[in-house]
């Protein structure tokens, strides 16, 4: 099963009939499935063309135009764009504009980092990145307005006497560590229908080539990382689960792809992440790995990782 069946299986088991009509339900659940997958397989073909993008503008200009592209990127998103102060932060590095809409008991709030401190290429890399995820989030936002809109035109009475639908999505961004070489920034995103599911989106960006880091470029070319670090999670699934009989893990779920959510600690450590349900019942939450350095010390390529 992969990353988009997982999703799509996890949203569906939380409607349990109450907060949206099946039909309804139905529809965003399959319009959520699509943007997720259109966002992994063309995030980086959308920061390609924002690269170039900012390379034009300059520096002081490419600021302004990562709030020209997200505002303008419907009306609905320009009206929803508030600024909001700095943040507290590691180094205090970020600053941040917020998306809040709610329209039809469907509501948003997504944080999207300003990455101003940075500096370039590091910082134009990272922001194309961090953008094209944060529309990613808000365009699904903006398609379960639209498609209960419809419903509601179709059927005045699909939602009861509340007429409004159930649904909160929220994002908060942090940054999780910071070193002179490397960078990194999580965006925790929960969705709240039927129950709450938190879904992990970590940036890792190597100060030194700008480059944002997938999990593949952190081993060598024909490299069996995949099998090594599956090893090592189902490894550590077993040793917690012998420790403590309340643990339970799904280790035949367990699948690392090229694409796998991580981040590195600002002591080098690999720590590998899932959202809820993916490796494990949805009352352990969101799990986290700690990958030790030789377990894969053999096939790295990287010094981010010591």
């Amino acid at each position: 099963m992969n990353n988009e069946d997982r999703l799509i299986a996890r949203l569906k088991a939380q409607y349990n009939a109450l907060p949206l009509p099946p039909t309804l339900e139905e529809r965003i659940c399959d319009s959520m499935k699509k943007e997720l997958h259109e966002e992994q397989q063309n995030n980086r073909a959308r920061g390609g063309v924002l690269r170039g993008l900012y390379r034009g503008l300059g520096t002081a200009a490419a600021a302004l135009g990562v709030i020209a592209i997200l505002a303008n990127a419907s009306p609905t998103t320009a009206q929803a764009m508030q600024q909001v102060p700095v943040l507290g932060s590691i180094a205090q590095l970020l600053t941040f504009r917020t998306y809040e809409d709610s329209q039809y008991g469907i509501d948003a709030m997504i944080q999207i980092p300003q990455l101003d401190a940075l500096e370039s290429p590091a910082r134009e890399n990272l922001q194309a990145a961090v953008d094209a995820y944060a529309q990613s989030l808000i365009h699904i936002h903006e398609e379960s307005v639209e498609l209960a809109q419809q419903a509601l035109a179709e059927d005045p009475e699909i939602f009861g006497e509340s007429m409004t639908a159930h649904q909160d999505l929220q994002c908060e961004a942090k940054v999780v560590a910071e070193t002179d070489d490397m960078f990194c920034l999580d965006m925790n995103a929960t969705l709240i229908m039927a129950g709450a599911t938190q879904y992990q989106k970590h940036f890792v960006l190597d100060k030194r080539s700008g480059q944002v880091l997938s999990l593949s470029d952190l081993f060598a070319e024909g490299s069996d990382y995949a099998a090594l670090l599956e090893t090592e999670v189902k490894r550590q699934m077993e040793a917690n689960a012998a420790l403590d009989p309340n643990l339970s893990y799904f280790p035949d779920m367990v699948e690392i792809g090229p694409d796998q959510d991580f981040y590195i600690t600002a002591q080098g450590q690999l720590v590998l992440c899932f959202s809820e349900y993916d490796v494990a019942p949805g009352y352990m939450g969101a799990q986290s790995f700690d990958i030790p350095t030789e377990a894969i010390a053999g096939a790295l390529h990287t010094d981010l990782i010591r």
